[in-house]
């Protein structure tokens, strides 16, 4: 089969550069197509993603309130606790003292002022005895009670014979009470 191009070379040239063109418009006309559908759908998920984002922002703050509620309870509750834990820690069953302390005293005494201080750890005592040898067997008893150590005794008590005066001071311990 012979082909028979009767056009001037120029005219050749000329269709060659128009459809070269048209093929290069065609492409660009594709790709810009493709370039706007891109970026409409780009767009239209960064809106969606951007909506998503509040609602999980406005969904965060509603759980991080009512978080917040209950860690401000536990907060109460603890600080509750740790104020029950210390009165317990600095809990004194004063009965079972102030037990051991009647059971030292002798018939013949007479108590007029006790007074146990459990922050100072002081103790003071007051009080008469018939005889000079009761007012020494409390003091023998005294000092042999766990919870008072360092008992200390003016001289004074021990000078009258009958209706003896006396006071006594000591520290109390601790680990004993």
């Amino acid at each position: 089969m012979i082909k028979l191009n009767l056009l001037p070379t120029a005219e050749k040239d000329s269709l060659r550069y128009e459809r070269t063109y048209i093929y290069m418009r065609t492409v660009v006309f594709i790709v810009f197509t493709f370039t706007i559908v891109a970026c409409g759908l780009l767009f239209t998920a960064r809106i969606m993603l951007q909506n998503h984002y509040a609602n999980l922002l406005t969904d965060n703050g509603k759980v991080n309130d009512r978080n917040s509620v209950v860690y401000r309870e536990i907060n109460e509750t603890n600080q509750k606790l740790s104020k029950i834990r210390n009165v317990q820690n600095d809990f004194v069953k004063w009965s079972n003292v102030m037990l051991d302390l009647i059971r030292a005293i002798p018939n013949n005494v007479e108590i007029t002022y006790i007074n146990l201080e459990h922050h100072n750890l002081n103790f003071n005592l007051k009080g008469t005895a018939l005889q000079r040898d009761d007012y020494l067997k409390l003091e023998a008893n005294l000092k042999a009670l766990p919870f008072i150590e360092g008992l200390y005794s003016p001289l004074t008590n021990i000078l009258r014979r009958d209706n003896v005066s006396f006071e006594f001071s000591a520290k109390l311990k601790q680990s004993a009470l």
